[in-house]
């Protein structure tokens, strides 16, 4: 309420500062006539500069306004009246009212230009805070000993740490950026997968035990938190193998071994798990291994043969008793996610349990073994995350808005270059057509009083005249494909491809060159950008294998990663790949001029149709061995 009344407040001071400034003025000029008389403006410039300054173009017009009509009414001859004696009082009139808008305008640009200034700071300071945020985060991931993975909608890993890496049994950079399947084919198939798309497309979080058997056979364990994320599902793994195993070789030799006891004990105080043994007549302790002391603080005297209620508060003595006898009765394994127990030393702790009967020759359940897991850090690593997840929900809707505003200002900018480019391209036209003309005159008329250096100099002006004629039909030629309406039909390369290169063929019959094209090559597009997008491409490499002695052009397609993928290839000059990222650039040549000659624009017209199909181009070579320019839609 504090700020709403200030910002009104300072609002009002800025709306009756020009009402109030203009009296002001008029007061001290009525006091300080005899001075300054004749100069009518005297104070009312400073009255209507201090409004604008305070109310911006409104405030300066308002201030502007008033002081005319008090500057009028009361200095100008004859006083007290709206008559003017000498019509230079008019000018004198209109020069004020212009430096009042002026002044007004002045300060409006200026408050804007600091609004803009500090809205600039602010999103850049958060920007940066933004930044350490997710750094952060991304440390606290690396550094985790459980295994942290990210997979996108499309199952892509996007994120992977060294734990989930070993867990894998691979290097991470063997993993980042390919999906599930690619590296675990048949994975589709499995439950595991098929939870996982659950997760991902109910957005509900699950948490299982899976076993894993990797390609080569071998087989493990996970204990599996998955996450819905915005990029797609986080996947949270604890190796459990040694604990499953365990739990599978204590119920077999348990059978096996009956009344061995010291083998048993052996076995059960060797295991990082807490593992106890309970009497299935009255559930009272009888067996607690080392790591069960550790994880409850009580000794193995202060434990055994007591029951839950005798050491823990009552609500959880009932919890632990229901699903104990649930195990007996049902004679099933029962598995306990999450247990809170409030321990001796350590407070309260989360376990993973799992209780499983112990049944004699009839099949009758003698003892209840249970094996638990300390999962409390675990869990509060998974609240950490949650809260990192709506982190990151908060940081893709704003990464989206700014990607919005930034996607409409390119828009406005790219239609700007477009316009420029079309308009200079006319402009220049004309004097162009002035240059070639008068040097054709020139060559005509005074051709024998020119020695062959001038005669040279006028082919070389006429020459780069025609360059830069070309220079501009390219130009024209990419500002109209920016300005297409795309109308998809179908179009047939192949054929496309044929009759271009029967015109370069008929260009120049001595040449010797094979055309490999592959028919019935199809696309869905517009006609007339792939005519120009083909033309470009294969007079490129019509262009490029001059030099050869037999040259040899192809087009055909190819499948890669599982797409329908075009190519052009040729056998000619090639290019260094340390310079491919420049190739689609405007006016950008890896050859010179003189050995190929061309405007710099043809392959950026390529990229801009490619673009405009929603599909990606580039380009392989090597110098003396011919390129192949791929594109896909």
């Amino acid at each position: 309420m504090g700020v709403i009344l200030k910002i009104s407040g300072k609002k009002l001071l800025s709306f009756m500062l020009p009402f109030v400034f203009p009296f002001i003025a008029l007061i001290l000029q009525m006091l300080l006539w005899s001075a300054v008389k004749p100069f009518s403006w005297f104070f009312f410039y400073p009255a209507v500069f201090f409004s604008a300054w305070a109310g911006g173009l409104k405030g300066g017009i308002i201030s502007t306004l008033i002081s005319t009509a008090l500057s009028w009414w009361f200095f100008f001859p004859t006083e007290n009246s709206f008559v003017l004696e000498n019509p230079v009082s008019i000018i004198s009139i209109i020069i004020f009212v212009v430096m009042g808008i002026l002044f007004g305008f002045s300060q409006e640009r200026i408050t804007l230009a600091n609004k803009k200034s500090a809205d600039a700071l602010a999103a850049e300071h958060s920007a940066m805070t933004q930044f350490e945020n997710e750094k952060r985060y991304r440390r606290t991931l690396d550094n985790m000993m459980e295994g942290c993975q990210i997979i996108d909608r499309d199952w892509k890993y996007i994120y992977i740490n060294d734990a989930a890496a070993v867990h894998g049994k691979l290097k991470k950079e063997e993993l980042l950026g390919h999906t599930m399947m690619e590296i675990y084919p048949g994975i589709e198939n499995t439950e595991i997968f098929e939870v996982l798309r659950v997760c991902r497309d109910t957005g509900i979080a699950r948490r299982i035990e899976n076993e894993f058997i990797y390609p080569g056979g071998n087989r493990g364990w996970y204990d599996l938190s998955i996450q819905p994320v915005p990029e797609g599902i986080f996947i949270l793994s604890l190796d459990i193998t040694k604990r499953k195993k365990t739990e599978e070789e204590l119920t077999e030799k348990i059978k096996a071994i009956g009344k061995h006891e010291k083998l048993l004990d052996s076995m059960i105080e060797n295991i990082p798990d807490m593992i106890y043994v309970k009497d299935a007549g009255n559930l009272r302790f009888i067996k607690l291994n080392k790591a069960g002391e550790e994880v409850l603080g009580f000794s193995k005297e202060e434990l055994l043969e007591k029951d839950v209620y005798d050491i823990f508060p009552r609500d959880e003595a009932d919890f632990f008793t229901k699903t104990s006898k649930e195990v007996l009765d049902n004679r099933k394994t029962v598995d306990v996610p999450e247990e809170t127990v409030l321990t001796k030393t350590a407070g309260e702790r989360i376990l993973h349990t799992r209780k499983i009967p112990i049944m004699d020759d009839e099949g009758n359940p003698m003892y209840l073994l249970g094996i638990s897991a300390d999962i409390t850090n675990q869990i509060k690593l998974e609240g950490e995350l949650k809260k990192y997840h709506h982190h990151l929900e908060d940081l893709v809707k704003e990464k989206t808005e700014e990607i919005q505003k930034s996607n409409y200002t390119l828009s406005i900018i790219n239609e700007e270059l477009s316009s420029f480019s079309y308009s200079v391209s006319h402009d220049l036209r004309s004097p162009l057509r002035g240059i070639d003309g008068w040097s054709l005159a020139l060559e005509e008329d005074y051709g024998d009083k020119l020695d062959d250096q001038a005669k040279g100099f006028i082919k070389t002006i006429r020459s780069e005249v025609q360059r830069m004629a070309k220079l501009i039909d390219a130009l024209l030629m990419l500002s109209r494909v920016s300005k297409t309406e795309i109308k998809s039909e179908k179009v047939d390369l192949s054929k496309l491809v044929k009759k271009i290169a029967d015109d370069l063929v008929k260009q120049d019959e001595n040449r010797k060159a094979d055309f490999i094209i592959e028919p019935d090559l199809t696309v869905d597009g517009d006609y007339s950008l792939f005519l120009i997008l083909i033309q470009n491409l294969i007079e490129n490499a019509w262009k490029f294998t001059g030099k050869c002695d037999h040259a040899r052009i192809e087009f055909g397609k190819t499948i890669r990663n599982e797409k329908e993928v075009f190519f052009v290839r040729d056998n000619g000059a090639g290019f260094d790949m340390a310079f491919v990222n420049n190739l689609f650039t405007p006016f950008y040549r890896l050859h010179h001029a003189l050995d190929f000659p061309g405007t710099g624009i043809g392959l950026a017209t390529v990229r801009r149709i490619i673009n405009m199909h929603n599909g990606s181009i580039w380009a392989e070579a090597e110098p003396g061995k011919g390129a192949a320019f791929y594109f896909s839609l």
